[in-house]
């Protein structure tokens, strides 16, 4: 049986229905009362809850059309004025090619400031 059809509420009231789970349910449901556990004994102990783990965003590098209708520019403009965006990456032999990171740009934005 899963989880979801013999609910919570039922497993606290009748825990001899655990036999019941699929093992991946059973496995499932170890976790989330260990978490649940965890927080339970924190609060009992006073201690404050652990900052969460952020995990990192995946940046993304952009080609000049894409950077260009992020940022409200032509393309034009982002080409003139390459080499003064912190969020510029030279690629290629030569450093050549142009791609714009994604991060950086949307970081730019958020601090307020415009091309």
């Amino acid at each position: 049986m899963r989880l979801r059809e013999l609910g919570f509420d039922e497993l606290v009231l009748k825990p001899e229905r655990a036999e019941e789970l699929t093992l991946p349910d059973a496995y499932d449901l170890v976790a989330q009362i260990a978490k649940v556990s965890a927080a339970v004994q924190r609060r009992i102990l006073g201690q404050p809850a652990p900052a969460p783990v952020l995990e990192p965003k995946a940046d993304r590098l952009l080609k000049i059309d894409e950077a260009a209708a992020l940022l409200g520019i032509s393309k034009r403009t982002l080409y003139s004025d390459v080499d003064t965006f912190p969020f510029t990456r030279r690629q290629g032999k030569n450093g050549r090619t142009l791609r714009f990171s994604l991060l950086g740009i949307q970081d730019w934005i958020a601090k307020g400031r415009r091309a």
